[in-house]
């Protein structure tokens, strides 16, 4: 069963980033230059087709990140061609998407959570 992505409270009644333990997660470990895959998983129902997709990674560490195509280490100048981002940590996506990570750092390790998105 999928974890739902929910907003806590802090001690002062604030919405909070509160995200609870997913059971749907994978982690990998990034060389410099060489791109991994992770597949966004099937919905368990057809209602729930979109997900909410934490990522992270050490703090400082460059780690780029495309959507539905493999990411490149951008190189030279500003080009409108380049479709990675060194995205902050969340997006929100449908199954069967994927997300491609690539790094020029020597060993980066990555998370990735699954929330279904209600």
């Amino acid at each position: 069963m999928s974890t739902s992505f929910n907003l806590g409270r802090d001690l002062t009644g604030a919405n909070t980033f509160l995200a609870p333990d997913s059971n749907n997660k994978m982690s990998m470990v990034l060389a410099a230059g060489v791109a991994q895959t992770v597949t966004v998983p099937l919905a368990e129902n057809s209602s729930q087709y979109k997900w909410d997709v934490i990522f992270s990674f050490e703090p400082g560490s460059k780690v780029w990140t495309a959507i539905n195509s493999v990411a490149v280490v951008p190189a030279g100048a500003v080009s409108a061609t380049n479709s990675s981002l060194n995205r902050v940590g969340y997006c929100r996506l449908k199954s069967g998407d994927t997300i491609s990570f690539i790094t020029d750092d020597t060993l980066v390790e990555v998370g990735v959570e699954f929330f279904n998105a209600v």
